[in-house]
């Protein structure tokens, strides 16, 4: 049985750049089939939107050694209804994976 995939926006907050943070997008990259966008990236946060079959508990032990215990996160499960300002990447990656908001 196939499992349904979902869209999330997972945010990093960066406490200090460390290299360890380099994998996240990688992390990102496999458990999404390749199918995400980075919205916004910056020294102190990375912001991603991906499609996954894994649940959010799940997505965050894929993170471990990728984000530091000082890191602050928000993984959340994308809607229908949806807006972006100055992203235009990831209102592309949205609309189509999302359709455009009503």
């Amino acid at each position: 049985m196939t499992v349904p995939k979902k869209q999330y926006l997972l945010s990093v907050f960066i406490a200090s750049p460390q290299p360890e943070h380099g994998k996240i997008k990688d992390i990102i990259q496999n458990i999404s089939d390749g199918d995400f966008q980075i919205a916004h990236l910056h020294k102190t946060c990375i912001a991603i939107v991906f499609s996954s079959s894994l649940v959010p508990r799940q997505i965050e032990a894929r993170l471990e050694g990728a984000v530091l215990n000082d890191d602050r996160r928000l993984l959340v499960e994308l809607g229908r209804e949806w807006a972006t300002f100055g992203l235009d990447k990831a209102a592309t990656w949205l609309r189509r994976n999302l359709g455009d908001p009503k």
